[in-house]
């Protein structure tokens, strides 16, 4: 059900992202301490640009989940001496890293980074791109405190900043876009997505 690389949540089927909202809850409403699917398990975090908030948030998930960070900063690599990312990458998945969380600011490399590990790869952002973690935070959110969100803007430049699948012509996570009064608001056009 669910694909080896989260890098979109476009690669997610409706069923999977309603699985993901459903752990969510779970995790939310249990103690800490018990949790141990990744008991054992190093997960390496390579971020490739400055982060706070998604960072330190996979590093408390995987301590609370019961597993190890292994932490990878560029300017203390061998980036430094040439190495490329390519590289890093393979040797972090050849040193025993069980899952690889990565950020970096170049749209399009995580497709071709996912493509060299066989370990999975969880996007922790992709510059102004993509953010599917946060955008799934960010929809269960919504859905847990029963909000619709009523955008107004200039769909083709704008929309993609919510990083909301749903604008491709496909509804998901119990969200459709819904025309909202065309000619509303500054820009001229309207959306509502509703639960």
């Amino acid at each position: 059900m669910f694909p080896k690389d989260m890098l979109s949540l476009e690669d997610f089927s409706r069923d999977a992202l309603e699985d993901i909202f459903q752990r969510a809850a779970y995790f939310k409403q249990k103690d800490p301490d018990n949790f141990t699917s990744l008991k054992g398990k190093n997960i390496a975090l390579s971020f490739w640009e400055p982060s706070t908030r998604t960072r330190l948030s996979f590093e408390m998930a995987v301590h609370k989940l019961g597993g190890k960070v292994v932490r990878v900063t560029p300017e203390l690599s061998s980036e430094q001496k040439g190495e490329s990312i390519d590289d890093t990458v393979k040797t972090l998945q050849s040193i025993g890293a069980d899952a690889l969380i990565f950020r970096h600011s170049t749209p399009g490399l995580f497709n071709r980074v996912g493509s060299l590990v066989d370990i999975p790869l969880i996007s922790g952002g992709e510059g102004c791109y993509r953010h599917p973690t946060q955008a799934l935070l960010d929809i269960f959110t919504l859905r847990e405190k029963g909000i619709d969100l009523a955008y107004t803007a200039q769909p083709c430049s704008t929309l993609p900043f919510l990083y909301l699948p749903s604008f491709r012509g496909r509804a998901y996570a119990g969200w459709s876009p819904v025309p909202a009064s065309p000619g509303a608001g500054p820009s001229g056009s309207g959306l509502l997505l509703s639960s």
